[in-house]
């Protein structure tokens, strides 16, 4: 037997062990001669392994070093502290006290809007539908409540624009979305029935405010509409309802002179109102246009080139002047009406596919003087539910009907011929030079025939 199994051991095992041990004196040298040199990293090594060599217990260099979260928290004076979270009985409870306090507040404590502005947690404010519905309505009150201070209903716009986009891309909060989002079409409906009431137009400071508000209302809405279409693009998902109330609250909003010349001259082309008429069945659609009015309204505009009273209000109030109207920005207005009328005719003639159904309703609706109203959408706590809107359109489509009569003055081909009418003068005109226009009108006129 040769000298490594002598040990008992096998040989490629002790030959292991010799190599261990050579390491092991290699180690201890090397840290011993950088030791000499100053170098206090590898001092410290080389003592703790002598100390572990010569002594089974640990040195002192050796002890883990401890550290204390709460100790390093009060260093920090409150650094690590998160930011108190509110609550939706807080706000109620707030509310109704300045309801009843006429709004004055006790030192020290927040005021309904200001912790709105602090709210980071949309599940905060709707633990549940009857609490998140009480807080809609608070912020539905706030904004289009413009009788003490202006300012403080842009805040609560601003509150809007916030929790909404808290609320994207959460299928937990579409509830919250959608109830924001009809908050402010709801406002911009009860602004307008303030300029309807007042008849002279944009006459009172209130009114004024009103109108500078809307304007902010107005982009807001736009740009949410536009976010939450594209929400609805990527994620397929339902709310039919939902949409179909948005889509008669956007008709709604058209219908009104003084609300469509303001966005006429943001969005004069109503790309929006042509992205969500696609979301809605073309029959639906068409239920929403007779309720609204808005096929006959958009035509009568387009008669008029754009020219109607609510244009001259508006100039006067950006002018701020007692001068006589600035007759270019007067023009521009009036032009900018106009192409945002044709667009929506084609709108509604290519989404109910240039129907015999839905070029009669532009006719009826063209030549009676049947002014649609808001009514029945916008209450007070806000617009009307997604069951009153179906409600609604029903009753609509029921009377209409069993109204329906033929007049046999009027033959089809003549209302084509109204209803066509505007497609032509465009393109007679040829003022604005823009091929895309002019491939508009050309096709509404093909599709009509």
């Amino acid at each position: 037997m040769d000298k490594g199994n002598e040990d008992g051991m096998v040989p490629s095992i002790r030959l292991l062990q010799d190599a261990v041990e050579e390491c092991s004196k290699i180690v201890i040298v090397d840290c011993n001669y950088k030791d000499t040199t100053g170098d206090d990293t590898t001092s410290c090594s080389s003592k703790k392994v002598k100390s572990t060599s010569e002594d089974d217990t640990p040195s002192k260099a050796s002890a883990p070093t401890s550290f204390s979260l709460f100790d390093m928290m009060d260093a920090q004076k409150g650094a690590f502290s998160l930011p108190p979270r509110v609550m939706a009985y807080q706000v109620l409870e707030t509310y109704e006290r300045e309801q009843k306090s006429g709004k004055s507040i006790e030192d020290g404590k927040s005021t309904t809007l200001e912790l709105l502005e602090k709210a980071d947690d949309m599940e905060d404010l709707s633990p549940d539908s009857e609490s998140w519905e009480e807080i809609r309505t608070i912020l539905y009150n706030g904004l289009i409540n413009i009788s003490n201070n202006i300012d403080e209903a842009s805040r609560y716009l601003e509150v809007h624009i916030s929790l909404h986009e808290k609320c994207r891309n959460n299928n937990a909060l579409i509830s919250q979305l959608w109830g924001l989002a009809q908050n402010m079409i709801g406002s911009l409906l009860h602004f307008s029935n303030q300029f309807e009431e007042e008849k002279t137009g944009i006459s009172s400071d209130s009114s004024k405010h009103a109108m500078d508000l809307c304007w902010d209302i107005t982009l807001a809405i736009l740009n949410v509409l536009s976010k939450m279409a594209i929400d609805y693009v990527m994620s397929a998902v339902g709310n039919e309802l939902e949409i179909e109330r948005m889509v008669l609250g956007i008709c709604l909003i058209l219908s009104n002179d003084y609300l469509a010349c303001i966005m006429g001259m943001i969005e004069p082309k109503s790309g929006f109102l042509e992205i969500w008429s696609r979301f809605v069945d073309p029959k639906k659609f068409m239920s929403i246009i007779q309720v609204s009015g808005l096929g006959g309204i958009v035509l009568k505009r387009c008669e008029s080139l754009g020219r109607n009273d609510s244009s001259k209000s508006i100039c006067k109030m950006i002018q701020s002047t007692e001068i006589e109207i600035d007759s270019t920005l007067l023009a521009d207005m009036e032009h900018s009406n106009f192409l945002q009328s044709l667009s929506i005719l084609r709108t509604i003639l290519f989404r109910c596919g240039g129907s015999r159904e839905i070029v009669s309703l532009v006719h009826d609706q063209f030549t009676s003087d049947i002014i649609a109203s808001c009514a029945s959408f916008v209450l007070d706590k806000g617009v009307a539910s997604t069951n009153d809107v179906q409600a609604i359109l029903k009753k609509t489509v029921t009377e209409s009907n069993e109204g329906k009569h033929l007049e046999a003055s009027t033959t089809f081909d003549d209302m084509k011929a109204v209803v066509r009418k505007p497609f032509h003068t465009e393109l007679k005109m040829k003022k604005d030079n823009d091929n895309d226009l002019e491939l508009l009108c050309t096709q509404t006129i093909q599709l009509l025939g």
